[in-house]
């Protein structure tokens, strides 16, 4: 009998895919489904004399929510139909000092409730009664959201869902993270126990959870969320490749502003793909593995790019010839990057990205 970890995480803005859909793969030989359970609506409110007080079961404001005079809380947290909040205790605020300019100032900021779900064949419940021993159990979880957040990443190209540090240890912004286990018994289905999530007997993990994603996530129409969610559900089950890795990396750092490292780890998946595109047509050829071990680093990108690939090719077209020279431009800039110092603006990183994107996926057909 296999046991399931279910783990709720709340997601800074919203996705432009299905809610209340679940979306399933397997990793490391772990059934993995990931349910997008609602949207939530927090508060950014002004109060900079007020203060947080950690206790025993709960995070608290030392001053009612009433009594607000300046700086900036996060309240995060479910209403009943009423507005009233559900459960006071689960309410997670986090203060960030600053000069008020009125005695109370609101903004709305959504989020995304995600409930990770991930089925283990042996399973100790003690571990959750130890945060040490429970990390063991959450690098496995941390892999299936960041897989989700990956392909996310990639299907909607946009870069706004960051990885989790795999050994759940952050410094930056941290949200609550609840977690509850469960035998899988009877008649009823993976979808039925997630979706009567209220009936978990979820409890507080001190696991620090860096902040996964930033606001600001672009909306979109039905119908592009609709081929999103389609795309999306497909792509998820399918392997991670490594190129694809960095790719979805060098996204994340193009949102945050990162540039210079935007366009490197678009770079960096290129060599990835080139590699493994070389190795199997090497392979074809009845060359030697540790022939093809010994002479690896013979030869450099601008060469395999531009006189071995079209040679396993046999012929290259027009198209070919001009996605190459686009790629060769990159590759130039890359080089002042590393070598000069370079400094790059924004459209650059994102043109280069889309050039290692087309680059990546026309040898990925290749190899399919």
């Amino acid at each position: 009998m296999s046991t399931v970890v279910a783990t709720i995480l709340q997601l800074p803005g919203y996705l432009n895919v299905h809610y209340e859909k679940f979306y399933s793969f397997k990793l490391e030989d772990k059934y993995v489904k990931i349910y997008l359970h609602r949207r939530n609506k927090g508060l950014k409110i002004q109060d900079s004399a007020n203060e947080t007080l950690r206790l025993a079961n709960k995070t608290a404001l030392k001053k009612p929510l009433t009594e607000f005079t300046g700086g900036y809380i996060f309240e995060l947290g479910v209403n009943d139909k009423e507005g009233n909040p559900v459960n006071k205790e689960d309410f997670l605020y986090i203060l960030e000092h600053g000069e008020a300019d009125r005695d109370v100032f609101v903004i709305e900021q959504f989020f995304t409730e995600l409930v990770l779900f991930v089925e283990f064949d042996k399973f100790d419940k003690s571990v959750f009664d130890n945060d040490e021993t429970r990390i063991s159990y959450n690098r496995s979880i941390f892999k299936a959201y960041n897989h989700f957040a990956a392909k996310y990443v990639l299907a909607s190209r946009n870069g706004l869902l960051d990885e989790l540090p795999i050994n759940g240890q952050s410094s930056n912004l941290s949200f609550s993270l609840k977690q509850a286990c469960f035998e899988k018994k009877g008649t009823l289905t993976d979808e039925e126990y997630l979706k009567s999530t209220s009936g978990l007997p979820f409890t507080r993990t001190s696991v620090v959870v860096e902040q996964v994603g930033r606001s600001g996530m672009t909306g979109a129409g039905q119908d592009q969320i609709d081929e999103l969610s389609t795309n999306f559900k497909k792509s998820i089950r399918e392997k991670l490749s490594i190129e694809d890795s960095f790719l979805a990396s060098a996204l994340v750092e193009l949102s945050k502003q990162h540039h210079k490292f935007a366009l490197l780890e678009a770079f960096i998946a290129v060599e990835g793909v080139v590699e493994r595109f070389l190795t199997q047509k090497k392979k074809e050829t009845n060359v030697a593995q540790k022939n093809l071990d010994d002479f690896k680093r013979e030869t450099g990108i601008g060469y395999q790019t531009n006189i071995e690939i079209p040679l396993a090719l046999g012929k290259v077209d027009d198209a070919y010839v001009k996605l190459l020279e686009n790629l060769n431009g990159v590759r130039r800039t890359r080089n002042k990057i590393v070598h000069d110092g370079l400094s790059i603006d924004h459209i650059v990183a994102a043109e280069a990205i889309g050039v290692c994107r087309e680059y990546i996926q026309f040898l990925q057909s290749k190899m399919a």
